[in-house]
């Protein structure tokens, strides 16, 4: 089950967007050796979200490649994907 979502942005205006599934969590572990609730730095997010992509056959680029491509990333939680499934209007980090 995934944790969530990444949302990619690339700098030529394309949206991504793949799921942070238990290979991404164990991939981001490995190399860093933190959990993914840990994750701090720009490289490790980066790096979780190239992980995503790749695992979804959206990203073929190695990673320095996808660094220089990328524009923006941004995690959205699984809680935020379920309500924003049953409500479209909703955004990840709002509503009451």
């Amino acid at each position: 089950m995934a944790v969530g979502r990444v949302k990619v942005e690339y700098l030529d205006g394309r949206v991504e967007i793949g799921a942070v599934t238990a290979r991404v969590q164990v991939a981001v572990e490995r190399k860093y050796e933190i959990g993914l609730s840990e994750v701090k730095t720009n490289e490790q997010i980066f790096y979780a979200a190239h992980a995503a992509l790749t695992q979804a056959g959206k990203e073929s680029a190695d990673f320095e490649g996808f660094l220089d491509k990328v524009a923006d990333v941004e995690f959205v939680p699984a809680k935020a994907v379920d309500l924003q499934a049953e409500d479209p209007t909703l955004t990840a980090g709002s509503g009451s």
